[in-house]
């Protein structure tokens, strides 16, 4: 009698941890690429700025959050010094008309890219804190000089929030030009404040 009452006891037990199992599994969103991550606002930024980019080609202007900014040459660039060159990077995503650009100077890589209005074009790259643009880096007569797709699996907890893998492109862009515009000290200045109080 112990041992049915005991075999009783175990089998009811296991039924009611499947069935909370079951349901439990039922109730959990499920997560699929579709619902991953979108722009920036959502991804951790040390104390909340990122970089926004704004690129003006012949036919459209658009604008993209990217991950990842970085001049790689041209401070300093007064006519005589180094070609201004940055990289950027984002996860990849819908980015036709950038992606029109990539193809075009890919298709015609034999020949010399820089000059050729039909795929240059400028960029503005704003870092941006929060929803204030503190500084702007303006490009002009760019052209795409390399491209790169990764996937990253080690450092994609930081684009998806846990354990995942991420597909990312990486843009090396060269431009014929550039100038810093400060937005953050302009304003200040234009609210009467003084600089370093």
């Amino acid at each position: 009698m112990n041992s049915k009452l005991t075999a009783t006891t175990a089998i009811l037990a296991l039924a009611i941890a499947s069935i909370t199992l079951v349901m439990g599994l039922s109730q959990t969103d499920k997560i699929t690429a579709a619902d991953a991550p979108k722009g920036n606002k959502l991804y951790p930024f040390a104390e909340d700025a990122y970089p926004v980019a704004t690129f003006t080609f012949n036919d459209a202007t658009v604008t993209h959050d990217f991950q990842l900014f970085s001049q790689t040459s041209g401070f300093g660039n007064t006519g005589r010094g180094a070609t201004p060159e940055f990289v950027l990077q984002k996860v990849i995503g819908d980015t036709p008309y950038l992606h029109k650009t990539l193809e075009m100077t890919h298709e015609r890589s034999n020949r010399a890219t820089s000059g050729n209005s039909e795929w240059e074009f400028s960029v503005t790259v704003d870092l941006v804190q929060g929803q204030q643009t503190l500084i702007s880096y303006v490009y002009d007569r760019c052209f795409i000089t390399n491209y790169k797709v990764t996937t990253e699996f080690d450092k994609a907890e930081s684009f998806t929030g846990k354990d995942a893998f991420a597909v990312l492109e990486q843009y090396t862009i060269t431009c014929g030009g550039y100038e810093i515009v400060n937005t953050s000290y302009k304003q200040m200045l234009a609210e009467n404040k003084k600089p370093y109080q």
